[in-house]
């Protein structure tokens, strides 16, 4: 089942257009977000959002169009969740797949991708925290992290709590060894 979904009214005049292949494609002036359902687009009137469960092919294409660069590719077996695979794109972006479906990503360093809420890298934990009405997970062993449960969206942060600022934002099936 495709689980691509276009937002909005003005597709054919906003931040997509199709391909030859009949796939919608981000414009270049679209702004990449992420959230706890997944990815999206925003720009020029229109959105688009790709959810957990998109197949790897169907997003990695469209990723491929909006960035201009191809992904660089690895696996782990090892994960908790069961094998993965992972695609990182030069912006910090790295999807997760499990049998060739979308179940999560995770980002980290410098990057122009935002949450939907506007939270990026680098900003205090306490703007995460207060955007996505996350609540800190006193027992992680990943550090300082919050999760929001309403919005399946989470952040890691630096080790000083008074200055702790977002080194990653995650969502979705993860492999992460706790």
């Amino acid at each position: 089942m495709r689980r691509l979904f276009v937002l909005g009214a003005g597709l054919a005049l906003g931040a997509c257009e199709l391909n030859a292949a009949g796939s919608a494609v981000p414009d270049e002036a679209s702004a990449i977000e992420v959230s706890g359902q997944g990815i999206g687009w925003n720009g020029s009137g229109a959105s688009m959002l790709i959810s957990f469960g998109a197949t790897q092919s169907e997003i990695e294409e469209l990723l491929v169009a909006d960035l201009q660069n191809r992904p660089a590719t690895a696996s782990n077996e090892e994960c908790g969740a069961g094998p993965m695979q992972f695609s990182t794109f030069d912006n910090g972006l790295v999807l997760n797949f499990q049998d060739g479906e979308f179940v999560g990503w995770f980002l980290d360093g410098e990057s122009p991708v935002k949450t939907d809420k506007g939270v990026r890298t680098g900003d205090p934990i306490g703007s995460f925290a207060s955007a996505h009405g996350a609540e800190e997970m006193a027992e992680s062993t990943l550090g300082i992290e919050y999760y929001s449960s309403a919005e399946g969206i989470g952040a890691l942060a630096g080790e000083n709590p008074e200055d702790a600022r977002v080194e990653a934002l995650y969502a979705g099936t993860q492999c992460f060894f706790r």
